[in-house]
C-alpha cells in the first residue's frame, strides 16, 4: 500500500508537470500568435504610411529573428526622425543579412545619422551590401565617394572612377552624374567634355534632377549656370522645392564661385541682389 501510495503520488506529480508544460507551451503559442498579429497590423500600417502605428504595433516585440519587421520599424523611425531607434533596428536587420539594411547602416555610420560617424564601419557595411544586385549601385556609389574624399581609405580618383563606372552599369543616375563630373574635371580619367556631356545626358534620362542643367551650362546657358551656382552655394534653388543635398549635391564654395564667375563673364546682368550677395560672400570666404 505504501509503495502504491508513493507511486500514485509520483504519477500525480508527473501529470501536474505535464499540465504545466502544456499550459506553458500554449502560453508561448498564444504569445507567438499575438506577436504575429501585431506584425501583420504593422505591415498594413506601413503600407499606408502610418509610421506611428507601425512603431506602436512593433515596440516591445523581440524582432531579432525577423529582418522584415526590423526593417519596417527602422524605416518608420527614420521617417519620424527617431534616428537612434532607426539605426538600432537597421543594425538588427543588417546582421540578419538584409542588404538594404546593410546599406542603410553604412549610410548611418558614414553620415553620423543615429550613431557617431565611423568610416571604418561604413566601409565594412557598404562592402557587405554591394553583394546584392539591387543594392549594389547604391553601395558602390557610396564607396566611390569614400575613395573620392579619402574617408577611411586612401584617396584615389582612379578607384572612385572605377566604382562609379561599375555602379552606373544599370543606369543609376547618381553614378552617371558622378562619372560626368569626373570626365569634366579630369579626375581619375583624362578631361573629356564630350564624354562629360554624354554622361550628363544619360544621367538626365535616368532621372537626375541637375544633370541636364549642368550639361547646358557647359554649353553656355547663363540661366542654368546661375542655377548651378546657387545650388552649390546654398543647396537649394529659389524656383523649385528640391533639397539638392539630399540627392548627393553637396554645398561646395569653390564650385559655387566658379559658376558665379562664369555667369559674371557671360552676362552679369542676370545677377539679382541675392546673387551678388552670394558671389561677394564666396569671394570673401575663399
Amino acid at each position: 500500500m505504501i509503495f502504491h501510495s508513493y507511486s500514485n503520488l509520483f504519477l500525480i506529480i508527473i501529470k501536474m508537470q505535464n499540465i504545466f508544460l502544456i499550459l506553458f507551451i500554449l502560453f508561448k503559442i498564444n504569445l507567438a500568435f499575438a506577436d504575429l498579429s501585431k506584425i501583420e497590423k504593422a505591415n498594413e500600417a506601413f503600407n499606408n504610411d502610418n509610421y506611428e502605428d507601425v512603431i506602436n504595433h512593433l515596440s516591445g516585440l523581440d524582432l531579432k529573428g525577423n529582418a522584415d519587421a526590423s526593417y519596417i520599424l527602422a524605416y518608420s523611425n527614420y521617417e519620424l526622425e527617431n534616428y537612434e531607434d532607426a539605426f538600432k533596428n537597421y543594425l538588427i536587420c543588417a546582421e540578419l543579412g538584409d542588404s538594404y539594411c546593410q546599406n542603410n547602416v553604412g549610410y548611418s555610420y558614414d553620415n553620423g545619422v543615429g550613431v557617431e560617424i565611423n568610416y571604418k564601419e561604413a566601409y565594412y557595411w557598404f562592402q557587405k551590401a554591394k553583394s546584392d544586385f539591387d543594392v549594389k549601385p547604391y553601395a558602390l556609389t557610396s564607396l566611390a565617394a569614400m575613395y573620392l574624399d579619402g574617408r577611411y581609405v586612401n584617396q584615389s580618383y582612379i578607384k572612385a572612377f572605377e566604382h562609379y563606372e561599375e555602379a552606373a552599369e544599370n543606369g543609376f543616375d547618381r553614378a552617371l552624374y558622378a562619372l560626368a563630373l569626373m570626365y569634366e574635371k579630369g579626375e581619375g580619367t583624362p578631361h573629356n567634355y564630350e564624354k562629360a556631356k554624354e554622361y550628363y545626358l544619360k544621367a538626365h534620362q535616368n532621372g537626375h534632377e541637375l544633370a541636364f542643367d549642368r550639361k547646358e551650362a557647359l554649353e553656355g546657358d547663363v540661366d542654368r549656370a546661375l542655377k548651378i551656382a546657387e545650388i552649390y552655394t546654398t543647396g537649394k534653388y529659389q524656383y523649385d522645392n528640391i533639397d539638392y543635398t539630399s540627392i548627393g549635391i553637396s554645398i561646395e564654395q569653390n564650385e559655387g564661385l566658379f559658376w558665379y564667375k562664369i555667369v559674371e563673364f557671360l552676362n552679369q546682368r542676370r545677377f539679382t541682389d541675392e546673387d551678388w550677395d552670394n558671389f561677394s560672400n564666396l569671394l570673401n570666404n575663399t
